[in-house]
């Protein structure tokens, strides 16, 4: 079921999967009865099991690790979307053959590194996004529903689930395809593990600030170019704070 879909990249027809065109071949595919379907729909909240992980100093992550049974469908949704999705060079998370390491290797070179943390970067993904981008891929509404339902928890993407990776990045495709842009507007390099955005350059970072870049060390994102907050705004991010540091960085914080 061949469509365009300028949500990626323009032009590109997505093929979707013989599993995502009706609800009857994604519940065969799922192994699901509409018994089952129907109970994950009203107490999925209840498959899931909260628990905090160390981010840092004096920081907290939530994770929402589904049970058994519906990690099992989100992993196999997850492979599903998995020839859809094309990620874009600067992107180093959740994709095959790139890591940390790879997003960090980018950035050698470069004297000044500015780095900044999306905040909420999956509970910022509502349900009704996901549904949405579903829908723009030419996948079936009633389809792209239940995918949205079965992935998402309290009406937002839970960390912990093995299908909201693949999913940010497709919901973030445009704004790395913004960001990459300021980059290279602003003769700089762009990177994105997950919520950790890097810039960097072997020159001084003024092309992404409003006045004089500040001093190295954390600084309030309203001194950003108001385009580059833009960009994270249009997207549906709440707000950008701090990161890290080598060898000369600035780091963001709210």
């Amino acid at each position: 079921m061949p469509g365009p879909a300028s949500f990626f990249v323009t032009p590109i027809q997505v093929t979707v999967p013989n599993e995502l065109t009706s609800e009857a071949e994604l519940l065969k595919f799922l192994a699901v009865s509409a018994a089952e379907l129907k109970k994950i729909w009203w107490f999925r909240s209840r498959m899931y099991q909260k628990f905090e992980i160390s981010k840092g100093k004096e920081k907290k992550r939530l994770i929402s690790a589904p049970d058994h049974r519906l990690k099992m469908l989100q992993t196999k949704i997850a492979s599903s979307l998995a020839p859809i999705y094309r990620p874009r060079n600067p992107v180093h998370g959740f994709v095959d053959n790139r890591s940390v390491k790879t997003s960090a290797t980018a950035h050698l070179r470069s004297k000044f590194i500015l780095n900044l943390d999306i905040e909420g970067f999956f509970s910022a993904i509502t349900e009704g996004r996901v549904s949405g981008l579903m829908s723009a891929l030419g996948i079936d509404g009633r389809v792209a529903e239940i995918l949205a339902r079965i992935c998402c928890n309290e009406g937002v993407l839970p960390q912990g689930a093995p299908s909201s990776p693949i999913i940010s990045n497709m919901i973030c495709f445009r704004m790395d395809k913004q960001l990459q842009r300021i980059a290279k507007e602003s003769r700089c390099i762009y990177t994105r593990y997950a919520d950790d955005v890097t810039f960097s350059s072997y020159q001084p970072l003024t092309l992404l600030f409003e006045g004089p870049p500040p001093p190295a060390g954390n600084f309030s994102p309203d001194l950003l170019k108001d385009g580059l907050r833009g960009a994270f705004r249009s997207n549906g991010s709440r707000s950008i704070h701090r990161r890290s540091t080598t060898p000369t960085s600035i780091r963001g914080e709210r």
